[in-house]
């Protein structure tokens, strides 16, 4: 199992206790300040001084930091910052010894700045030690254990601070997480890299944020997928702010059902982030992201629709709200935001590390923190002006954020086609089949290649999208690629629509032109080389159009055997289209072949994909 492997336990732990000594004292100072300040003005000024400086360093060193984790070998740079972690701590706990308020907040600003540090090494060190089809799942395994920290964090920090009897357990928990966290991180199996320190990059915070935002708008796909990270982290943070006040004005409950939702949040996060990797099936599955952001929603909506009852005299304990009418309500609706917000972020980060440039993979993650933290600022402001200026109630503004959120996620789903297609695929298979692929290894993870398929029916284009990890450009004749729905989602993956010589001449050259564009481009394109459905259940000649791509783009070309599909609603059986649904959710076999050279001709490679064929007879 990934998490018990060595090349990837250490850095857990490691991550996983720099979270944890984070939200230990940050919450441990702001419980201190809150019980020794009793000007109401003084405190809010500490308050909102050690939140804003805890936020700071991420605007002015996060560019600078990007650079530091693609110009150094990772472990190299994360022992580092946990020695760092380790002299902020001693010094925060002098800060609690000997009364010192300002050193305090001084100390916070310093984790700000360590974590701005970690962050692109935490995100940039994953694409590198894990496998393609183990990203979802590694991304997935941070995230859980990220939010599990935060609330042990905070539940510690709270709680350890109440009592000063309790300080020497507050300051041993101080200690013992650095350690831990600096001995793991020694354990972190080193890989070959640049630790030269003359590579270090020159300090130029603005200009290298600016530069850093500028390349990384131009970054499509990965900018839309930051915007979308970052939305979740400020519903995030508007929602766990506001839960004190929610339990308190909405639900009449005290600390302890405030306790609960946190721990809802965070077990939510947990397991949507886990079942992520699980849904994808190891895939980086962008057609998550839609379903996770539709859950999300409907937690919101849920929130909203949760009725006050001022009726009550006293505050709900736990104990006593279990027994409320709201309970089950409540935890659904919470659940089901934490959960979908899993669901939602865990393929958007794995996007992210998989599609950035080698040598730009922690500089997308430390533009993504930048982001974050503008959201979060944004955020912060958005509420005070909206509860305070504008006197609204808190579930009015929830329905604001629900609001933006699904006008945010049109835009980014209508930009970024590919995440409603992605889904739409993905829905429109689950529902008539059970896929079973075999040889999947044989599917290069970069560079150009063709693949040659056996037509079946009008599913095939669909069960490959949903069988290889790699995106693919379709070559299709131009009637099937105008059919209504589908013609979206061809559209969306890039198809490429062809005609016959005689039917359309001038289609039928730029065709090959675009498919030479796409291979040029690294691109695999994906070929019926029948040029037609079967008519019969058997494969019919390969036409040699095929030929031509290689000769001209001399390319691996991987065949490909689809089994099973014959006698479907879609295939010619019976007649195309014609009765009710046939081989309803039957299992379909996809068979992927080991790359032939480009000198492969088209009655070869028939031969190749009718072997595939008969060998799983065979084995059946």
């Amino acid at each position: 199992m990934l998490l018990f492997s060595r090349r990837f336990l250490p850095f857990f732990i490691t991550q996983f206790g720099g979270a944890f000594t984070d939200n230990l004292y940050k919450n441990a100072l702001l419980v201190y300040l809150t019980l020794r300040l009793s000007d109401s003005k003084t405190l809010s000024f500490y308050t909102n001084l050690s939140m804003a400086l805890f936020i700071f360093p991420m605007f002015l060193f996060s560019a600078w930091s990007g650079l530091l984790a693609d110009r150094f070998e990772k472990r190299f740079l994360i022992v580092r910052i946990k020695w760092l972690e380790v002299f902020i701590m001693a010094v925060g706990i002098v800060a609690f010894v000997f009364d010192l308020i300002p050193l305090m907040v001084a100390v916070l600003c310093l984790l700000g700045l360590q974590s701005t540090f970690f962050g692109p090494v935490k995100y940039g060190i994953l694409p590198e030690r894990l496998r393609e089809e183990e990203l979802m799942l590694g991304n997935g395994l941070v995230e859980a254990g990220t939010f599990l920290a935060i609330l042990g964090g905070t539940l510690a920090g709270a709680s350890l601070v109440a009592r000063e009897s309790l300080y020497p357990l507050l300051y041993t928990a101080m200690v013992a997480a650095v350690t831990i966290g600096l001995i793991s991180a020694y354990l972190i199996p080193a890989a070959q890299g640049s630790t030269d320190r003359s590579a270090l990059p020159p300090f130029h915070p603005w200009q290298q944020t600016k530069s850093l935002l500028t390349y990384t708008i131009r970054q499509k796909t990965i900018y839309q997928c930051i915007l979308a990270i970052s939305w979740f982290w400020l519903l995030g943070g508007a929602l766990l702010t506001q839960i004190p006040q929610y339990a308190k004005e909405v639900l009449n409950s005290g600390p302890e059902v405030t306790t609960y939702l946190l721990v809802l949040f965070s077990v939510g996060i947990g397991i949507g982030s886990l079942l992520s990797n699980f849904l994808a099936r190891g895939r980086i599955e962008a057609g998550l992201v839609p379903v996770g952001a539709f859950i999300l929603a409907a937690g919101m909506a849920g929130v909203i629709t949760i009725s006050a009852n001022p009726a009550l005299s006293e505050l709900h304990t736990f104990r006593t709200f279990l027994h409320d009418p709201r309970f089950l309500h409540t935890t659904l609706s919470f659940f089901a935001i934490a959960f979908g917000g899993g669901i939602y972020a865990v393929p958007l980060y794995a996007i992210i590390q998989h599609r950035a440039e080698s040598g730009h993979k922690s500089q997308m993650i430390a533009a993504n923190n930048i982001l974050n933290a503008l959201f979060l600022v944004l955020v912060s402001v958005l509420s005070i002006i909206i509860l305070s200026v504008f006197g609204w109630s808190l579930q009015a503004l929830i329905a604001l954020l629900l609001g933006v959120h699904l006008a945010i996620s049109l835009y980014i789903f209508t930009v970024v086609p590919e995440f409603i297609m992605r889904c739409l695929v993905i829905l429109i298979v689950a529902c008539c089949y059970r896929l079973r692929v075999r040889g999947r290894d044989n599917i290069p993870r970069s560079g150009a290649a063709i693949i040659a398929c056996n037509h079946i029916s009008y599913m095939d284009a669909l069960i490959l999208m949903v069988a290889i990890r790699r995106p693919l450009r379709f070559i299709m004749y131009y009637k099937i690629f105008l059919i209504p729905v589908l013609r979206y989602i061809f559209k969306s993956a890039r198809a490429i629509p062809i005609a016959g010589r005689n039917e359309d001449a001038a289609l039928f050259r730029q065709s090959f032109e675009d498919v030479h564009t796409a291979l040029a481009g690294g691109d695999i394109v994906a070929i019926f080389p029948e040029g037609e459905l079967t008519r019969d259940g058997e494969i019919g000649v390969y036409r040699r159009g095929i030929e031509k791509m290689l000769e001209r783009d001399p390319v691996p070309v991987i065949p490909v055997a689809i089994d099973n599909l014959w006698g479907s609603l879609f295939s010619h059986a019976g007649g195309l289209m014609k009765g009710g649904p046939r081989k309803w959710f039957a299992r379909i076999d996809v068979l992927i072949g080991a790359p032939l050279p480009p000198e492969t001709d088209a009655e070869t490679l028939k031969e190749k994909t009718l072997h595939l064929l008969k060998k799983t007879k065979n084995n059946q």
